[in-house]
C-alpha cells in the first residue's frame, strides 16, 4: 500500500490526556514530548500522511502516529522506530526528514526524553 499525503484542513487534532502529563495510574499510552504542545501536535497531524489507517509524521527525528479517535478527529503519540512498518521508515528516509542516525537514536521510544 502507497502513503498518501494529506491535504490538511480536513484534519482535526483531538489531544488524548492519556499522553500528557501528569501520568494518569492505569492508563496506557507513551507521553509526548513537552515540547510538543498543542499548537505543534496540530502542525503534525497537518504534515503526516496516511498508511493503512494511520497516520505518521516526524519532528526532530521522533516519530509520531496519529489514529482516528471515532469521533470526527484524530489523536496522536510518540513512537519508537522499531514500531514503524518499513514502508514508513523508507517514506521519510527518502523525503529526508530523517536520517539513519535519528532511526538508531529513537530506535525505541523513551518517554524519559522530556
Amino acid at each position: 500500500m502507497k502513503a498518501q499525503a494529506t491535504t490538511g484542513s480536513l484534519l482535526t487534532y483531538h489531544p488524548n490526556p492519556k499522553h500528557k502529563e501528569p501520568w494518569q495510574p492505569g492508563r496506557k499510552g507513551s507521553l509526548c514530548p513537552k515540547d510538543v504542545a498543542i499548537e505543534r501536535a496540530e502542525g503534525l497531524l497537518r504534515e503526516s500522511f496516511l498508511y493503512k489507517r494511520q497516520r505518521f509524521a516526524v519532528d526532530r527525528g521522533r516519530v509520531f502516529v496519529g489514529k482516528a479517535d471515532n469521533c470526527g478527529g484524530w489523536h496522536g503519540y510518540p513512537a519508537g522506530w522499531r514500531e514503524m512498518p518499513e514502508t514508513v521508515r523508507q517514506h521519510f528516509l527518502q523525503s529526508g526528514a530523517v536520517q539513519h542516525r535519528d532511526l538508531s537514536r529513537y530506535w525505541e521510544r523513551s518517554d524519559d526524553e522530556q
